[in-house]
């Protein structure tokens, strides 16, 4: 039997549990997101290395808290390890969903999305 290769959202997984057991040991570098650490304004995706590390500690409330995205990142990559049947009947059905919904559609929600996001991490650092 050959092993098969990792997806790209597999080896992300994997780069975010090395991440998660690695950076409590490294020495902290301050503010990993370089837009906030240049500018003060943090991303949307700002609090996602939080996210991650507070999932890693079971604190999934403290997660939310840090960035709803950062968790749905962990989730999916949770769930690229699933086994091949389940991930298949998922992706299938995200598929479906995905084609029924028009590309300029798809494209608003996304900028809506994100938008809020934003907007979460600066009232979440004060800024607005």
């Amino acid at each position: 039997m050959r092993a098969r290769p990792l997806t790209d959202l597999q080896c992300f997984g994997l780069l975010m549990v090395v991440g998660a057991l690695a950076i409590p040991v490294l020495p902290n570098t301050g503010v990993l997101c370089p837009l906030r650490r240049f500018t003060g304004i943090p991303c949307p995706m700002c609090g996602s290395t939080t996210a991650v590390l507070h999932l890693a500690h079971a604190e999934p409330l403290a997660a939310l808290a840090a960035n709803p995205m950062g968790v749905l990142i962990a989730v999916c990559c949770v769930a690229a390890f699933l086994p091949a049947p389940w991930r298949h009947r998922v992706t299938a059905r995200l598929a479906g969903w995905r084609a029924q919904v028009e590309p300029g559609v798809q494209l608003t929600m996304t900028v809506v999305v994100f938008a809020s996001l934003w907007i979460y991490q600066l009232h979440r650092f004060a800024i607005i």
